[in-house]
């Protein structure tokens, strides 16, 4: 039996051309999705802001943006650090977190991400935290705890008001953080900020 007879050049441009075009599609389609969910997004950070800046109560205002956070980046735990005004840290709303966790990264240590973070006034994250060097005064409690990926979001107001403490997410899969993603966490941070300021 015969082979088949090899494509000709114009079929072979034909399928070229197809691929280009399907290719053009793939494009348009994520690009598509990626607005949809930048818009989502910015639409749920002043969802956010509305509610948590609602609430007179710190400890509500606290409560409420770790559920938010939670919810919104679809994470497993969250925390809110906040400074004391002796210059140390203590967790003052948490969700999935055990206390002896809490109590074990209360002070941050000089190299650690959240110390980057919070010099540097953006959101930072680990993948394989328990791994990562900024981790190692605190790894046996990470690997007690469980996850595996953490964001840190320092919480802002103004530049001469120094930070008031940090946002902190954690995933217990790994989880990539998107520059949108990072950007996102930013908003609401500096959102929070304002309200727990406000609220006290």
């Amino acid at each position: 039996m015969a082979g088949a007879a090899p494509p000709s050049q114009s079929t072979g441009d034909l399928l070229v051309a197809a691929a280009d075009v399907l290719g053009s599609i793939v494009r348009a389609a994520d690009a598509a999705t990626d607005l949809d969910h930048r818009i989502h997004r910015a639409e749920a950070i002043g969802r956010v802001a509305g509610d948590i800046g609602s609430r007179l109560d710190p400890d509500q205002v606290l409560v409420r943006l770790v559920d938010h956070a939670v919810a919104m980046f679809g994470a497993d735990r969250a925390a809110v650090f906040l400074y004391q005004p002796d210059g140390s840290r203590s967790a003052v709303a948490s969700r999935g977190l055990s206390a002896a966790y809490l109590a074990a990264v209360q002070p941050p240590s000089l190299g650690s991400l959240s110390t980057s973070a919070i010099t540097a006034g953006r959101p930072a994250f680990s993948v394989g935290f328990r791994d990562d060097p900024r981790a190692v005064a605190t790894r046996a409690e990470i690997v007690q705890e469980g996850f595996d990926t953490i964001c840190i979001a320092p919480l802002l107001v103004g530049a001469e008001d120094g930070p008031l403490g940090s946002l902190n997410v954690y995933h217990d899969r790994p989880h990539h953080w998107t520059d949108n993603e990072l950007d996102t966490i930013a908003a609401l941070a500096s959102q929070a900020g304002v309200a727990i300021r406000t609220a006290r």
